[in-house]
């Protein structure tokens, strides 16, 4: 019986530390995978606004719009450039 109880607390302690090992790799597992979801998500709207961007380009562009010209993005005043980014 002393034996049983003995060998228990040899396994346990074992499995003890072997358990506190997986929670541990796995939690620092999980924190790693938070960081990476949030920069893919970052990139996502970065991404997504660019897209935005570039499809509001092409039809000012298309649509003869000054502001969609390089040169004149030149020659527009401050007013002009802040009307037309909040337009």
């Amino acid at each position: 019986m002393a034996n049983d109880i003995a060998l228990g607390i040899v396994i346990g302690g074992a499995i003890s530390a072997t358990f506190g090992r997986a929670i541990t790799e796995t939690s620092s597992r999980i924190v790693s995978l938070r960081k990476t979801a949030n920069e893919t998500r970052l990139w996502q709207r970065t991404i997504g606004e660019t897209v935005k961007l570039q499809d509001e380009f092409r039809r000012l562009h298309a649509a003869g719009d000054r502001a969609a010209d390089p040169a004149s993005i030149d020659a527009m005043t401050l007013d002009e450039v802040i009307w037309w980014l909040t337009d």
